[in-house]
């Protein structure tokens, strides 16, 4: 339950990429994020062996439809005639 009340609510809202990203960099400067955590598969461990991957898109789509969707308010139809869309469907 820590993570659920600490950590993610500082993350909740950034990219998954992104997330990824600012881990790296934090590594680069002093590392803090153990090795394990960073080439472990995404997953919401709501069941043994489940990984993000069984269900959703590889993150850098998810991303990109997830910012058209929520951040640029297009409808799926726009998303889906978009150049940088096309693509992730």
């Amino acid at each position: 339950m820590a993570t659920w009340w600490g950590g993610l609510a500082a993350i909740s809202d950034v990219p998954k990429t992104m997330v990824y990203r600012l881990s790296q960099y934090v590594n680069s400067r002093r590392p803090v994020i153990p090795k394990s955590t960073m080439e472990k598969p995404p997953s919401a461990e709501l069941r043994p062996n489940q990984r993000d991957s069984d269900v959703l898109p590889p993150y850098e789509v998810l991303d990109t439809i997830l910012e058209d969707y929520i951040e640029d308010n297009k409808a799926a139809e726009e998303m889906r005639a978009s150049e940088r869309s096309t693509s992730c469907w």
